[in-house]
C-alpha cells in the first residue's frame, strides 16, 4: 500500500467525535506531519478526495493545526521499505526509472543514486556553492 493513511480515513470521518479524536491522536503520534502530507496526496485521488478533505478538516479542528486543503505539490521520497518517489501525487513507476536511449545505467542504479543523494541531503554542495561535499 503506497499510502498508509487510507486505513485511517473511515475513523477520521466517523460520525462519533471521540472516534475522530482518538484516530487523530494515533495518526499524528505515529506519523507526525507526514500524515498531513499523506492526506494531501489523497486529494488528487477522485475516489478518496472528499474523504481526505473531511479528514483534514477534522484533524485541523481537533489538533488546532493550520492545514492546507489543497493537493500536495512537490517531490515526496519514501526510502524506508520499498523505495518510492512521488512527483506531486503521482508515483514514478518502475519502468520510468529505466535506461534511456543514450544512458548506460539501469533503473535500479538510477534509483540507488537518487536515494543516496536524498539521504545525503545538505551534506552535498553543488558547483554554484563555495563548499566541498562530504561522503559518508
Amino acid at each position: 500500500m503506497s499510502n498508509p493513511v487510507t486505513l485511517y480515513l473511515p475513523l477520521l470521518t466517523h460520525a462519533d467525535p471521540l472516534v475522530r479524536r482518538q484516530a487523530t491522536t494515533i495518526l499524528l503520534t505515529h506519523y507526525g506531519n507526514r500524515a498531513l502530507t499523506y492526506l494531501r496526496r489523497l486529494l488528487d485521488d477522485p475516489e478518496l478526495s472528499e474523504q481526505a478533505q473531511i479528514a483534514l478538516r477534522h484533524i485541523s479542528e481537533i489538533s488546532g493545526l493550520r492545514i492546507e486543503l489543497r493537493p500536495f505539490r512537490g517531490v515526496y521520497v519514501h526510502c524506508f521499505g520499498e523505495f518510492q518517489v512521488f512527483i506531486d501525487s503521482r508515483m514514478i513507476k518502475a519502468e520510468e526509472w529505466g535506461q534511456s536511449e543514450t544512458g548506460r545505467a539501469g533503473g535500479r542504479k538510477v534509483q540507488g543514486i537518487f536515494a543516496y543523494l536524498v539521504h545525503c541531503g545538505a551534506q552535498w554542495c553543488f558547483p554554484s556553492r563555495d563548499c566541498i561535499g562530504s561522503v559518508g
